[in-house]
């Protein structure tokens, strides 16, 4: 039961740094890591649901 919340808890972790990281500015690599932890951590979120 705890690797559940877990696994949604670390989705929402990499739900909410996209956020973080999108604060730094349009580099190349932020252009790059943003679609990667929303798509990852709605993956894990909702995969997990």
């Amino acid at each position: 039961m705890w690797i559940l919340l877990e696994l949604v808890l670390f989705g929402a972790v990499l739900l909410y740094a996209s956020v973080i990281v999108d604060s730094f500015g349009p580099y190349g690599i932020v252009c790059l890591i943003m679609p990667w932890l929303r798509e990852l951590g709605f993956t894990i979120v909702y995969g997990t649901l």
